[in-house]
């Protein structure tokens, strides 16, 4: 039988899952590790293509609805606002308060903690049966995904950044306040008032 570490996917996973669970010594590691950088993209993006693709299956028209901005940047919008709140948390902790740490490790981090929006797959399923049944539900869901996607990186601010707690959390509100800047945004521009984050 294989070791767990045998298993890419398995054992990037459960480093992941050591990141949720504040494990420092594993942040480290992950934000030190350049091949984590492919794993962490590949975090943001499994759970937008799937969403992508139980959103095309759940309407009317089916997978030809996928092009359609109803369907397309909803699923899309999310990551690039993570992304981008991610950038202007880095900048805020470099430029303002004068960490030096590398953003590409803050991105390892953060990408890795991005499993937890996994989750959202549960009421995207659902979705697919009942709207009535999963609607909600991904709306809770990602709102708790995201609350400990920020105590994660209140984390990263004060291990990896070395900054002391107030501007560390004045960090994560600039970067959830350009989280929900960007997203609203390219949500107006791409989608139009049908947008919503939640």
């Amino acid at each position: 039988m294989k070791n767990v570490n045998d298993l890419p996917f398995l054992a990037e996973a459960k480093d992941a899952i050591e990141i949720l669970k504040l494990d420092k010594a594993k942040m480290m590691a992950v934000a030190a590790n350049p091949a984590a950088t492919k794993w962490g993209v590949f975090f943001l993006v499994v759970p937008a293509v799937v969403n992508l693709i139980l959103s095309a299956i759940s309407f009317p028209s089916g997978f030809g609805s996928i092009l359609s901005r109803y369907v397309l940047w909803p699923t899309i919008i999310p990551v690039l606002s993570f992304v981008g709140g991610l950038y202007l948390i880095h900048v805020a902790a470099t430029k303002l308060f004068k960490a030096n740490a590398d953003f590409w490790g803050f991105f390892r981090i953060a990408s890795y903690s991005y499993l937890i929006y996994w989750l959202t797959l549960i009421p995207a399923l659902l979705m697919t049966v009942s709207f009535f049944v999963g609607g909600g539900l991904g709306s809770l869901v990602s709102l708790v995904a995201s609350i400990w996607t920020l105590v994660v990186a209140y984390h990263v601010m004060t291990d990896y950044y070395k900054l002391n707690q107030q501007n560390a959390i004045l960090a994560l509100i600039i970067g959830a306040v350009a989280f929900a800047i960007v997203g609203s945004i390219l949500g107006g521009v791409l989608v139009g008032s049908y947008y919503k984050m939640y």
